[in-house]
Order: structure tokens, then C-alpha cells, then sequence
């Protein structure tokens, strides 16, 4: 038992030294200015001081981000929307989401093991792969669309089938649908793959029929009107090319190297990238494999969050393939993926649960790819004082607006093609923070 714990404690307290660095480098190289898309919480009447449905709603790209708004939202009722806070509090937050996916996934094989690996997964979550998400306001809707999923996938798959639990699963999915376009896509799925599970319950034995049908039907209709509020005057951006269709080879190209972003692998490599969905979907075939349709309820929760977070990459695809191979690599992406390194671990976890010897050894190996993969990203800190030249440089160009002495083009954290003007007219209205701040 103490070596157990021991095994616990150590990956536990590196991670937590790691984060508290990680964060102390994010506050000390903020800056309180809002960056490009950031700059479009201030469009509209009176915002972000106020709220109303038309603003929450509205399409941002591909997205709804009504969370992001109303956390936008109650920050100016405190201090204006100072970003460099934001950014302290949104780095929080993803602190909550990494060890809330480490915490569900322990708690999806604790029926089957002790297995105390799980934990030395969550430093590679800490590292500046995803510094964009990191460093940027408007991308918390990232966070916000993984926790709530997370958070539903849990619920909603509990063994005792309960109201509460279930209701509440629900809710925290119309929250991920409404935070992200990613949640409209795994909110589907999750819907989908609950509604299989629910559907061979009511087949099997020792089940009450009546009460599992209503709960899916209650399930679907909450979902469904989400769903379609969400799809409601939906426009597809016209700056964005032509959709790329699976059976095209560039999507699967990108596919991989997508994939393999957020496995650390940052280099063009479709190899590295069909290896690493290898890695996800060969257990998870073992486990089908296995039980067939009897999986239990920890495994329809794996399977459910597995696929929809693949499925979600081949939206991503769909939509960012005409681009060009390189977005496959970017920062931004980069975190939809990570989630998989730890429920690859889980997959492996059940599918070898009664081999403890190929168990370990098969945990071994995907520790050991990631510290050789993420190995170098440790040197990637620099990053933030890069961007921190870049956001004051925007900062003295806004300076120069509010000073007479500039038009508000500020190419360093604003499209070189558009002025800010109208964003800054707006705070310097509203008195938001970062007004106080160039006006200094």
C-alpha cells in the first residue's frame, strides 16, 4: 500500500510544481489586450457590459460560444475584462479539465485494477504544446467545450441509470454544445452511442423497459432542441474553403497528422499519425472484441468519449484540410487531441486487465513514446515572451488610437486588413480595461 500511494503522490506533486510554473509564466508575460478574435466580445450594443440572447448566440466562424460570453460577461461587471486575469483564471480552468479526464479515467478501471498509471499521463497535458489555447482569450471555449463534455460522458453513462445523474449529464452537454462547435459534434455522437446503450438495455434482461426508454427519449428531445437552436441561421464562413470529403486522400492526410498533433508529433508524418490511431482504436476494437454487446457501463463511457473525440477530428478535418497540410500541425488543434494519450491508457487498462504483465508493459510503451515525443516541448516556454513582444506592440498601437495619433490598424494582434476602431470606440464607451490600460 505505501508503494502505492508513493506511485500516486510523486506524479501528483510534479504535476502540480509544473502547472504552478506553467502559470506564473502565463501571468508574468500577459498582457491586458484583448488578440484578434478576442476583439469580437466588444461587436454589437453595450458589449461585453451587458448580456442578451442575440449576442450569447451569435455564430463566431463555426462557433456558438455563449459560455466564453457569459464568462467574458461577468469578468467586466468586476474589473472590465482585464485579459491578463482572464488568462489566469482560463489557465485555471484548464487545470480543472486536465484533472478532471484524469480523475474519470481512474475511475472508469478502477472496478477492474489498481492501476496508478494514469497519473504520470497528466504532465504531458502541462507543456507548451498548446500555448495558442493557452494564451488567448476567446480559445477558453475550448476548455469550457472538454470539461462539460467530459463531465456529461461521466454522468450520463453511470451504472445506476438515476434522474439526477442523467439530467444533469444532459445539461453539462448543452453547455458543451454551446462552447464550441466541437461540442455540436460530440454532443452528437455522445447522443448517438447513448442511444445504443440504451436501446440494448431495453433488450436485456433485468432492466426496467419503461423507465429506459423515457430516459432516452428525454435524452434525445433536450439534446434535439439544442441541437437544432444550434443549427438555427448556422452560416459557414465564407473565408473558409470547400469542405474536404473522406474520401478524398488529403483528408486522410490530415487526418493523421492531425491525430498525431495531439500525440506531440509536430512534423509532417502520416505514418506517425496512422500509428498513433492505432494506439486508440486497436484496444478499444480488443475490448468490442471481448464482450461484443455486453460492455459495461465504464466501457460504453470510454467508447463513447474515444469516438466522438475522433469523430470531432474528422469535422475538423472536413473543414481545415483545404488549408493546407500545416494546420494539421498548429497549437490550436493540438489540445482536442491530447485527451486521447489518456484514454489510449484507459483502453489499454481494459483490454489487458486480465494480463497485468503486458498490461504494465503496453502502459510502458505509450509513456515512454510520450516523454521521448514531448521531451523537447520543455524547452518550449520562450514562446510566451515571443508573443509577449507581439501583444505590446499591439498595445502601443492602441495607445497611439487613443492618443489621436494613430488609425487603428494594429497588425500585431489585429487582421493588417481592418481597423480597430470600432472595438476601441466601444471600450473606450464602455471605460472596459484595456481603455484604462492605453490610456495610461
Amino acid at each position: 500500500m505505501p508503494r502505492r500511494i508513493w506511485l500516486i503522490i510523486v506524479p501528483v506533486a510534479i504535476s502540480l510544481a509544473i502547472f504552478a510554473f506553467h502559470l506564473s509564466i502565463i501571468w508574468k508575460s500577459s498582457v491586458n489586450l484583448p488578440f484578434f478574435d478576442d476583439w469580437a466580445a466588444f461587436a454589437g450594443d453595450n458589449h461585453p457590459a451587458s448580456v442578451d440572447w442575440s449576442w450569447l448566440l451569435a455564430q463566431h466562424n463555426e462557433h456558438r460560444m455563449a459560455t466564453t460570453k457569459l464568462f467574458i460577461w461577468a469578468q467586466f461587471q468586476i474589473n472590465g475584462w482585464n485579459i491578463r486575469t482572464h488568462l489566469v483564471l482560463a489557465f485555471l480552468i484548464y487545470g480543472v479539465l486536465v484533472g478532471t479526464v484524469a480523475a474519470i479515467s481512474r475511475t472508469w478501471i478502477r472496478a477492474i485494477t489498481d492501476n496508478w498509471a494514469v497519473w504520470w499521463f497528466i504532465p504531458f497535458f502541462l507543456t507548451p504544446l498548446v500555448w495558442f489555447n493557452l494564451f488567448m482569450a476567446y480559445t477558453v471555449s475550448v476548455h469550457f467545450w472538454l470539461l462539460f463534455f467530459f463531465l456529461a460522458t461521466y454522468l450520463v453513462f453511470a451504472e445506476a441509470q438515476s434522474w439526477p445523474r442523467l439530467l444533469a449529464g444532459w445539461v453539462l452537454c448543452v453547455l458543451s454544445i454551446y462552447s464550441w462547435a466541437a461540442g455540436f459534434v460530440t454532443g452528437l455522437a455522445l447522443v448517438l452511442t447513448f442511444s445504443a446503450f440504451k436501446c440494448l438495455r431495453v433488450r436485456s434482461a433485468g432492466f426496467n423497459r419503461q423507465r429506459e426508454l423515457s430516459q432516452l427519449l428525454v435524452s434525445i428531445t433536450i439534446n434535439g432542441v439544442a441541437f437544432a437552436g444550434w443549427i438555427y441561421h448556422f452560416r459557414k464562413p465564407g473565408h473558409h474553403p470547400p469542405l474536404v470529403w473522406p474520401y478524398q486522400r488529403t483528408f486522410w492526410i490530415f487526418y493523421a497528422n492531425l491525430i498525431a498533433n495531439g500525440f506531440g508529433i509536430q512534423r509532417i508524418s502520416t505514418a506517425a499519425g496512422l500509428v498513433c490511431l492505432a494506439i486508440v482504436l486497436v484496444p478499444l476494437a480488443g475490448i468490442a472484441c471481448q464482450h461484443r454487446v455486453r460492455l459495461s457501463a465504464q466501457q460504453w463511457a470510454l467508447t463513447a468519449a474515444v469516438l466522438s473525440l475522433l469523430i470531432n477530428q474528422c469535422a475538423v478535418t472536413m473543414g481545415r484540410a483545404g488549408f493546407g497540410i500545416v494546420n494539421s500541425k498548429i497549437s490550436e488543434y493540438a489540445e482536442i487531441g491530447l485527451p486521447l494519450i489518456m484514454l489510449a491508457g484507459v483502453s489499454w487498462t481494459m483490454f489487458l486487465r486480465k494480463r497485468r504483465t503486458l498490461q504494465l508493459t503496453a502502459l510502458g510503451l505509450l509513456w515512454l513514446l510520450c516523454m521521448v515525443v514531448f521531451w523537447h516541448k520543455w524547452n518550449d516556454f520562450s514562446i510566451y515572451q515571443t508573443q509577449r513582444e507581439v501583444r505590446v506592440a499591439g498595445l502601443n498601437c492602441v495607445r497611439a488610437y487613443y492618443q489621436n495619433a494613430g488609425d487603428g490598424y494594429c497588425p500585431a494582434v489585429y487582421p493588417a486588413n481592418a481597423s480597430l476602431s470600432p472595438a476601441l470606440e466601444q471600450a473606450r464607451k464602455l471605460n472596459a480595461s484595456v481603455y484604462r490600460e492605453a490610456s495610461r
